[in-house]
């Protein structure tokens, strides 16, 4: 919050199994364009370890170390946005090291 500040903080909400956000057993997204936080409501696997890799994602666009291109996949009639490949795949990984989700592997 002290770097970005309050209102860049994502609005976090849940999605549906119905949603492209959800499909192939994801557990949530983050919209860059909307600011948004999906957490796939219907996954039994998500709790706050994917909310904090969500939010990762969110800190490395504030920060300015990934941008957000316009465009991407529409959820609720707006565009969600998408990071480049290489911007992606970084973000990826600072991620996955943050939540340690590649832990002991």
């Amino acid at each position: 919050v002290r770097r970005c500040g309050v209102d860049a903080l994502p609005r976090v909400q849940a999605a549906g199994a119905d949603t492209s956000l959800c499909a192939d057993g994801r557990g949530g997204a983050f919209c860059c364009e909307s600011n948004r936080i999906f957490l796939c409501a219907s996954t039994a696997w998500v709790s706050c370890r994917e909310l904090a890799y969500e939010l990762s994602h969110a800190y490395n666009t504030c920060t300015h170390v990934t941008r957000c291109a316009h465009g991407g996949i529409q959820v609720d009639d707006a565009s969600c946005g998408y990071l480049s490949p290489p911007d992606l795949a970084c973000s990826e990984l600072r991620a996955a090291y943050w939540t340690e989700r590649c832990a002991g592997r």
